[in-house]
């Protein structure tokens, strides 16, 4: 993989994840990322979240990923024009890999991102602060373009 490939072109389609925290909390389901006039692609997941202690959780989430050449901006879905992250993008072997930081009030996210050749990515936020203390590390199979 290289940068003569669209980011945006690899992620359109349907995916499946799995979800680890480092809490014993994990989760599953499905991403579709779906092609918008105006943000580039609407990401939109559905899937469960295992509480450790057995309580079962509905997980909805939707951003918006918008790119240029080797930067990928992912913005929240409710205000648009708030960035959530923006990731530099870098060649790792025959990976994409991008890393980036984001506050939330007193919690600080440190992400990490990993597109593979094979149809894969992962993402790792490790948050710290006030309100949150928790590693999670989300593994992306595609499914269908």
């Amino acid at each position: 993989m290289n940068f003569q490939f669209s980011i945006l072109e690899f992620l359109a389609g349907a995916w499946t994840y799995n979800r680890e925290y480092d809490n014993g909390t994990s989760g599953n389901g499905t991403v579709s990322f779906i092609k918008n006039k105006l943000h580039g692609l609407e990401y939109s997941e559905l899937g469960s979240l295992k509480l450790v202690d057995g309580t079962i959780l509905t997980a909805k989430r939707k951003y918006y990923f918008n790119a240029t050449e080797k930067n990928l901006e992912i913005y929240f879905f409710e205000t648009p024009e708030i960035l959530f992250q923006g990731i530099e993008l870098k060649t790792n072997g025959e990976n994409i890999v991008g890393e980036a930081m984001h506050h939330c009030g007193d919690d600080l996210y440190i992400s990490e991102y990993i597109f593979n050749a094979n149809n894969s990515f992962q993402i790792k936020h490790k948050v710290i602060g006030a309100k949150k203390n928790y590693v999670s590390k989300t593994n992306y199979r595609k499914v269908c373009s």
